[in-house]
């Protein structure tokens, strides 16, 4: 069990952030503009003081041991082959093998849209085109699914992008 939830700790994408025990602050995903902080100070600083209280921590802790509850399902469901509820160790081994393979595969297609000279590797001006590339992209994401028009994607809101993305690639694989 303790294996698994490790495995899913590493394998999060975006490992969210966590409260720093005992400080009432709160610590970045690894954002150089502190970004993740602020969104997680916003999302769970109820009073608004700028620092988490406990209660406050606590409602930070539960969501997140939610989100990992989500997350160990999804992994149970897609590499659990005996269906025992856990991961064997070769399970394990297949589980990482997939996740080199995704990793691999979105930096191949990072380096074929964005590696204008070839060499293989991203040059700052490369990289400074990927990053204003996406945030065009977040933009136009967020104008077009920002219901609420807070400047962030709700649970809800990131649901009917989602939607709208697989139904567009349905559409490009019918025509």
């Amino acid at each position: 069990m303790r294996t698994v939830i490790a495995i899913l700790a590493v394998s999060v994408v975006f490992s969210g952030v966590v409260a720093e025990a005992g400080s009432g602050k709160a610590k970045g995903s690894g954002s150089k503009d502190g970004a993740g902080k602020h969104h997680f100070m916003k999302k769970y600083d109820a009073d608004g003081d700028g620092q988490l209280s406990e209660s406050e921590r606590e409602t930070a802790r539960a969501a997140r041991s939610e989100h990992n509850a989500g997350r160990r399902a999804k992994m149970l469901a897609k590499f659990d082959a005996d269906g025992d509820g856990e991961l064997s160790e070769a399970e394990r081994e297949v589980a990482k093998a997939a996740r080199r393979d995704h990793q691999r595969a979105r930096h191949q297609k990072m380096l074929d849209k964005y590696d204008t000279d070839g060499d293989g590797e991203l040059s700052e001006e490369e990289r400074t085109a990927m990053r204003e590339a996406h945030q065009a992209h977040r933009q136009q994401v967020l104008a077009q699914f920002d219901a609420d028009g807070d400047g962030r994607l709700s649970k809800e809101e990131r649901k009917a992008a989602r939607e709208a993305r697989k139904q567009q690639a349905q559409g490009a694989k019918d025509s």
